[in-house]
Formats: C-alpha cells, sequence, structure tokens
C-alpha cells in the first residue's frame, strides 16, 4: 500500500506518532509517505515555530517527508499550500489525516474526496484547549470542516477512549463507529534491552528516570518534592533522578532541585534514537503529569525496555498502566509518587516481578497496534 500521512508538524529526531507508523509501516513493506508543514513540533521546541531541517529528515527516515509551503501559523495551526499537486503525483492507496480541526486534514479530506481515496481520520487530542485563541480557533475550524470530516470520513481511529469519546460529542452521534488503536510505536531499541535490577549493596545507584518535556504541566515539581522525601527514607542508598528533555521551565526546575539539594541531573534533549542508553540504566520510571494526555509514548518506551512504570491516573494513561507493571498516583500528589517508589526500594523481587511484566506489555503496544490499522486500511482499499 501507499500510504499519505498527513499531520500539521513533524519532528523526526524526537520521533512522534508519524515517525512511528510510517516506520513500522515501511518495516511491513509498505510504501508510507508524511506530508507536512515547514515546521517543527512547536510543544517540542519550547512553544517556538521552528522551521525543520529537511537534510536531517532524510538522515533519520527511511521513508519521505514532502514539506509543504506554509503561508500562515499560529501555534499548532499552519496553513499549507501545494498539497494538491503532491497528492496528484503520488496516487496513494489511502490517506491518513490527523485531528479534524487542522487545515492539514482539512485540505487531505477535500483532496481524497476529489480523487475518490479512502480517508481515515487519526484522532488524538481530547479537548478543547483552555488558552482562548487556541480553543476559538478549534471551535471555528470544527464547525467549517471538522464535523463533515468526522462524518464523512471511511475509518476512525482514536488513539485511546477519551479521543474516541471526543469525538462522538463533536459529532453529536454516540453511536459513532471508532476504532480505539493506541498510537503504533517503533520499539525495537527498547525491547533489546535487558534489565538487571539485582540490587547486590546499598552502593549500587537506584535510578529513577523522567522523560519528556521540562515545563509546570508535567508535573516535574511533584516528582523533585518525591525524591526528597525518597532520599530521606533511604538516607543510605544513593538514588539519582535522571531527567531527559527541554522546555520552558528547564532553569526553573534545575534550581528547584539544587535550592532542595535534591540529587537530580538534568540532561537536556536526546535525539529519539540516542535515548535508550537511558532507559538501560533506570529502575523505575515516573510520569507525573498533571494535565490529561490521550496517550504516553514514553510511558510505554520504558514498559518495552522493562521498566515498571509510575503514572498519574490521567487520560490514556490508565489504559497504558496495568495492574502488575506499574502504579498509578493521584496527580499533583508527591507523597503517592514516594510511596508507589519506595515499594521498589523495600522489595527487590517486586521490582523484578514488574519488570517481567513491564517486558512482556512492552510487546503487545509493538505488535497489536500497527497490525490492526494496517487490518483496517487494506479492509478500506
Amino acid at each position: 500500500m501507499k500510504i499519505a500521512i498527513i499531520n500539521q508538524f513533524t519532528t523526526p529526531e524526537a520521533g512522534g506518532h508519524e515517525i512511528n507508523l510510517a516506520k513500522l509501516l515501511h518495516k511491513k513493506g509498505h510504501e508510507p509517505v508524511i506530508i507536512t508543514s515547514e515546521y517543527k513540533n512547536p510543544n517540542l521546541t519550547n512553544y517556538k515555530l521552528i522551521k525543520a531541517d529537511v537534510k536531517k529528515d532524510k538522515e533519520l527516515c527511511s521513508f519521505k517527508i514532502i514539506r509543504l509551503k506554509t503561508i500562515f501559523a499560529y501555534s499548532e495551526f499552519p496553513i499549507v499550500t501545494g498539497m494538491d499537486k503532491i497528492i496528484a503525483e503520488l496516487k496513494p492507496d489511502i490517506i491518513n489525516i490527523h485531528e479534524f480541526f487542522q487545515y492539514t486534514s482539512y485540505k487531505g479530506y477535500k483532496l481524497a474526496k476529489k480523487n475518490k481515496i479512502p480517508i481515515v481520520l487519526t484522532q488524538h487530542c481530547y479537548y478543547f484547549p483552555p488558552s482562548f485563541l487556541n480553543r476559538l480557533g478549534m471551535k471555528i475550524t470544527t464547525k467549517l470542516w471538522g464535523k463533515k470530516i468526522i462524518k464523512n470520513s471511511d475509518g476512525l481511529i482514536a488513539i485511546a477512549e477519551s479521543s474516541s469519546k471526543f469525538l462522538k460529542e463533536v459529532s453529536k452521534n454516540p453511536r459513532l463507529k471508532v476504532n480505539i488503536i493506541p498510537t503504533p510505536l517503533e520499539l525495537d531499541q527498547f525491547l533489546e534491552i535487558i534489565p538487571d535490577f539485582t540490587k547486590k549493596s546499598e552502593s549500587d545507584i537506584f535510578r529513577i528516570l523522567y522523560v519528556g518535556r521540562v515545563d509546570e504541566r508535567k508535573g516535574i515539581k511533584y516528582l523533585l518534592d518525591a525524591m526528597s522525601i525518597v532520599t530521606k527514607r533511604f538516607y543510605k542508598q544513593k538514588i539519582v533522578l535522571d531527567i531527559v528533555g527541554r522546555g520552558a521551565d528547564l532553569k526553573k526546575f534545575k534550581r528547584y532541585a539544587r535550592d532542595r539539594n535534591i540529587c537530580a541531573k538534568f540532561h537536556g534533549f536526546v535525539e529519539h534514537q540516542n535515548i535508550s542508553k537511558f532507559y538501560k540504566k533506570a529502575n523505575v520510571f515516573v510520569l507525573p503529569t498533571i494535565t490529561k494526555e490521550p496517550f504516553g509514548n514514553v510511558a510505554v518506551e520504558a514498559l518495552a525496555s522493562g521498566i515498571p512504570v509510575i503514572a498519574s491516573k490521567l487520560g490514556g494513561l490508565v489504559n497504558i498502566v496495568q495492574e502488575g507493571a506499574g502504579f498509578l498516583v493521584q496527580p499533583k500528589n508527591a507523597e503517592e509518587i514516594a510511596n508507589a517508589i519506595t515499594k521498589f526500594l523495600d522489595n527487590p523481587l517486586l521490582l523484578k516481578n514488574y519488570s517481567k511484566n513491564a517486558k512482556d506489555l512492552g510487546f503487545r503496544f509493538a505488535n497489536e497496534p500497527i497490525n490492526s490499522i494496517i487490518e483496517l486500511f487494506q479492509n478500506l482499499i
């Protein structure tokens, strides 16, 4: 199959849904092409619009990324031109658009209908944003074309139950047929990791890992506070918190950790193909977000690495972190995070068992989503 994957932003060096989808489709013998704007994802670049490095696209990807001329972009809403010509040249078997409210989705939808190409909408977002301008823009585009896209697409994918519910609410159709398929992830570098959680002595380092944006919404403060609690409980054990990622609040949290004498190492941004080295060393992974997220790629990567996950009981994380492979905690609760970490420090056998379960769960996430997506695509052609 030749699949045109259309989305608003693509940042190969940071992974992402469309990159992982294209990698896995290519590995399965299909021909994916990503059609996107000129920019990187602003959520990964401190909310700034930064033009992508086309040379780097080619270095990092075994498939084609086509970047369209972007005539206007505000926040996460780029307006592109030239898609008509690209679709005419590609002649894809199927078009996969992402987020019903995006202009890129509208253009892809119109061209699919014009050329009688099956179209599948993949929905990630599951709420109207709190920011006034973003919310207003999304409400307008939902009215202009979003509802039509939901109603008339040949197939609908939601990456989590929350995204499916959002599609039904927007379309005002509780019986809308939506396929709930988690984000397909290219997990080979993580599945290859064989963790050794044998704690030989108190001199061994116990490593806690966080990977993601470093900003207030990710709950970094509560993780640092939990780290402070844990190190006081286990003052003879060397415990290190590794924080991998960049963000608007990086300097603030570096200062917060330093002022409280918390042993936290901030490693900054690490390209996705190099990130497995941190998972290899980690004993526990913590994702303390305080805002709902439709999915948690890094949580799945941790599971695939055989690392138990402690995550906030919010959004799609509830469907990822399953019993026996990690713990769900209340958001904004450093004490609960600390208690979950304490269970693993107190009981190495529990850590070992949870590690095995995490690895098994990781294998499921590596295979089931992409196979379900391919089956859906093939049934529509």
